[in-house]
């Protein structure tokens, strides 16, 4: 699809260096679904430092949600949680 592949081609890099220096501060201790009604899923992240952020994806960015979360951290070199994560998508419909 076009579309998938144009947005992969815009999943930012992340490195082992940044992962390794980040932030704590930024760090997502909760993600819960709050709304799941018609085409949105819409989450609530609760940072580290009590913050909370809003995301909402579109059942169509489902997929490419999930791999630009496998490509970053196949990136950052971590490539058993990435076939962990990749073995869970295979019971996705």
């Amino acid at each position: 699809d076009k579309v998938i592949k144009k947005m992969a081609e815009n999943i930012p890099e992340i490195l082992v260096d940044e992962l390794k220096n980040a932030d704590i501060n930024r760090r997502v201790n909760t993600l819960e679904l709050t709304d799941n009604q018609g085409e949105n899923l819409t989450f609530v992240l609760t940072l580290h430092d009590g913050n909370k952020c809003e995301l909402v994806v579109n059942e169509l960015q489902i997929e490419m949600l999930a791999r630009a979360i496998i490509h970053a951290i196949n990136n950052a070199e971590m490539r058993e949680l990435a076939l962990r994560i990749t073995s869970l998508l295979d019971f996705l419909p």
